[in-house]
């Protein structure tokens, strides 16, 4: 088999897999600009119990470990907070954050000092982008292109990155097939509507399982009725 983030990344360029799920997100380019101000306003002291290690580091009172960006107690509060609705973007000791769906990236603020707003946004776009999809060397600028030739909206075509990242490489290279078509036949905004209609846990079943019957034999609730709802669209 071929590397697995090569096929991804190839299949990314020549209009992306097929439209399996959504995550309720915000737009990538108002985060990193909401990212952007974040680290301009961010006070670097904190009043919780942890230590500075070396930047982008701290040693979580909790079990004396070392972790990059913010210890688990941490990341578990700023995960619960954006749920809730709060910030999705904001710094944590010398790091900004940027929570998207279930994931959170961390930049370390040594990294963006001195460097212009635009490239400021791409490093963290980039950063964000390859975090979110777990393709390696996937930049925010690609995922904009692409965007762009397929009117897919840039946090649809991150879920999908997602989902494909989980699938065998053979329903990888189908799924660029079928989504080609569906975008050549005008079906861009058929699928970002099915997309941005699926729930959190519609979402959690399809970065899973790769089938309904895999769905199933795992136990998993909600399998048959996202089936059935994947078979009433025309894409």
């Amino acid at each position: 088999f071929t590397d697995k983030d090569a096929v991804i990344k190839t299949a990314s360029s020549n209009m992306v897999t097929a439209c399996f799920s959504s995550i309720e997100v915000l737009k990538m380019k108002k985060l990193v600009m909401m990212s952007i101000l974040a680290l301009f306003s961010a006070t670097i002291g904190t009043a919780q119990a942890q230590f500075k290690i070396k930047s982008g580091q701290v040693l979580s009172s909790d079990d004396g470990k070392v972790y990059e960006g913010a210890s688990p107690k941490e990341i578990e509060n700023i995960m619960a907070n954006a749920k809730r609705g709060g910030k999705s973007v904001g710094s944590n000791g010398a790091n900004v954050f940027v929570v998207v769906g279930e994931t959170i990236t961390f930049v370390n603020t040594d990294d963006l000092k001195g460097k212009t707003t635009d490239e400021m946004k791409a490093i963290v776009g980039d950063a964000v982008v390859e975090n979110v999809t777990g393709v390696e060397g996937l930049t925010l600028e690609e995922m904009e292109a692409i965007s762009d030739e397929t009117g897919i909206a840039t946090e649809n075509l991150e879920v999908i990155e997602q989902i494909a990242a989980n699938l065998p490489e053979d329903m990888v290279e189908d799924m660029i097939a079928g989504i080609k078509e569906a975008v050549d036949a005008g079906l861009a905004d058929e699928i970002n509507t099915f997309i941005s209609e699926l729930s959190e846990d519609e979402i959690g079943l399809l970065q899973q399982f790769s089938s309904l019957e895999e769905c199933q034999a795992a136990g998993a609730s909600g399998c048959a009725e996202l089936d059935a709802k994947m078979n009433e669209v025309d894409f």
